[in-house]
């Protein structure tokens, strides 16, 4: 989002979802959030968030929103 003096800002959506909503399975203890084009490779992996993994997406979204501003 940007505001009247052309700063941007990054706002948090509310777009993840358990993957387990996708899933038909019955065990919540180990659930993840996130979306699958942006998610670091470590959470797939189950194992624990890390600074790197908000780094790793972050940088995707940052990718991302640079090649379609081209």
């Amino acid at each position: 989002m940007s505001d009247n003096y052309d700063e941007l800002f990054i706002i948090d959506l509310g777009l993840c979802k358990p993957i387990s909503d996708f899933q038909d399975s019955d065990n919540n203890n180990n659930e993840i959030y996130g979306v699958l084009p942006y998610m670091a490779p470590e959470i797939l992996r189950r194992n624990p968030y890390i600074l790197a993994s908000d780094i790793y997406s972050i940088s995707m979204i940052m990718w991302e929103f640079t090649l379609l501003s081209m």
